[in-house]
């Protein structure tokens, strides 16, 4: 399971309940869209099933190489390494997706994350610590606060 904390900017990868893997990432912001016009480009809070994976997929919007090992959660919004997150930080955002600062990080995240069609259970939110998220099927859970 992948819970994404908007609150931290950490990307929790768990197994059984118990953190695995912990990195970097932003998330959507105010940002230029393809038409070079602002706007906000929100990513989701909720839960979602992981339906794809791939290494370097193509975007109408956004061409091809710019989304590398991309986990797909979301019809628009996939975790990914952005070589813009690793070059300028926290000063940018994405355009709703989950950018993942480091490329190592995102390609193991994309390999060892399990494609799921299961019944996913909504994880307790209430709590900052990661392992007590839902230890059912495989999801990315986006939250906006985690308190503790």
């Amino acid at each position: 399971m992948i819970c994404a904390s908007k609150a931290y900017h950490k990307l929790y990868w768990l197994k059984n309940g118990v953190v695995k893997k912990t990195t970097q990432v932003r998330f959507g912001g105010f940002n230029q869209d393809r038409d070079g016009r602002w706007r906000l480009h929100a990513t989701a809070n909720g839960t979602f099933r992981v339906y794809a994976k791939h290494s370097n997929p193509c975007s109408e919007r956004y061409g091809c190489g710019v989304m590398p090992y991309s986990t797909m959660f979301d019809p628009n919004m996939y975790v990914h390494y952005s070589a813009d997150f690793a070059s300028k930080g926290y000063s940018g955002s994405s355009h709703g997706c989950v950018n993942v600062k480091s490329k190592a990080d995102a390609q193991w995240i994309m390999n060892n994350t399990p494609i799921s069609s299961s019944k996913l259970r909504q994880p307790e939110m209430s709590s900052a610590q990661p392992s007590r998220y839902s230890k059912t099927g495989t999801a990315l859970t986006m939250s906006p606060m985690i308190t503790g």
